[in-house]
């Protein structure tokens, strides 16, 4: 009888135990309920203080196929496009300049781009050649400069200040994929975050590094959710969400699966002040979480209302410096014409 009563406190004890460290846990608001905490819409007034728009310009020599990414400098834009795998470059104000058009199997030239950024220091653009493994420097006029071959296959990447890149393959279903550092020469020195081999589901993990004040932020590959900052040579689990409900199933490698009631991460944003993920099940459908860094509140919601203007957005992009966050719409008014840039001025 004694020790039945003993393992009967026992188990009473562990239950409060958990218990209390779950409250705990919630109280630090990285345990977020994507079930039990929804709302119905998140409206973009709540965290966006306006909106400005850029019309690219439309002519005979610029007719954007489909926007994959858009980077920027101080006074231009560059527009990557997925179809025509053409980069169009623009001024701030939309006005079309010329292009990088290098597709091809010669020096110089690219098979299928994946990411584009603008390097800072060297003025030049970076183009990610996905099948060659290759990052290829080209100046404002389109002139080749130098390429850097990659050790392993990369589907994103990001320059990192103090030199060499941060580099990803996240989304593939295989065992070395992860996020990774690379010196200047291409070569990995460093893992940082690999993909559980439990949770080898495959999905799009083009735009998945952000970088601003010269930190570069990511998000742990799906379905682990926590997220990264790494600033000069220093690697932090900055947010360490773990999301309810927890994943019931197990995606093994090179296998793909449906995802049932699990909620697989579709997007992820990140900025100075605040994180926007976006999930996906196939059971309860999107969520909308949204983080404000400031506070440490959030809120979910399974919808996401452009309640300012009402111009909904098609797709988002990998720019969030300035407190910004860059997305890019049809041309309503005429669809043939090029995308709109929808510029998003946080609070």
């Amino acid at each position: 009888m004694k020790r039945i009563k003993l393992v009967y406190l026992f188990s009473i004890l562990m239950f409060l135990l958990n218990n209390s460290c779950r409250q705990e846990t919630r109280k630090d608001n990285l345990c977020p309920d994507l079930l039990s905490e929804v709302t119905d819409t998140l409206r973009y007034s709540s965290f966006v203080d306006s909106i400005s728009y850029i019309r690219l310009e439309t002519s005979d020599e610029c007719l954007i196929g489909k926007i994959a990414d858009v980077t920027f400098s101080d006074e231009n834009i560059f527009v990557l496009d997925e179809y025509k795998q053409v980069i169009w470059i623009f001024n701030k104000k939309g006005k079309y300049l010329t292009q990088i058009a290098k597709k091809g199997n010669g020096p110089g030239e690219y098979t299928k781009i994946s990411q584009i950024e603008y390097d800072k220091v060297t003025k030049q653009i970076l183009a990610l050649d996905l099948w060659t493994k290759t990052i290829l420097y080209y100046d404002l006029n389109g002139n080749f400069i130098r390429k850097v071959q990659l050790e392993i296959y990369v589907s994103d990447f990001k320059v990192v200040p103090q030199g060499g890149y941060i580099i990803s393959n996240a989304e593939r279903a295989k065992s070395d994929a992860g996020i990774y550092l690379a010196n200047a020469q291409g070569k990995v020195i460093r893992k940082l975050v690999m993909k559980s081999p439990k949770h080898m589901h495959p999905y799009n993990a083009y735009k998945e590094l952000y970088d601003y004040n010269d930190t570069i932020a990511f998000i742990a590959p799906n379905f682990e959710n926590g997220i990264y900052h790494y600033t000069y040579d220093s690697l932090e689990l900055k947010y360490p969400f773990k999301f309810y409900p927890k994943i019931k199933n197990v995606y093994k490698e090179n296998t793909y699966k449906k995802n049932g009631d699990d909620f697989t991460r579709t997007m992820y944003m990140e900025g100075k002040k605040w994180i926007l993920i976006v999930f996906w099940s196939e059971k309860y459908d999107l969520r909308n979480f949204l983080y404000c860094k400031e506070t440490n509140q959030y809120w979910i919601g399974k919808f996401l209302l452009n309640d300012i203007d009402g111009f909904q957005s098609r797709d988002n992009t990998s720019i969030s410096t300035n407190n910004q966050f860059v997305f890019w719409c049809e041309n309503r008014d005429c669809p043939e014409d090029n995308p709109i840039l929808q510029i998003l001025h946080l609070k």
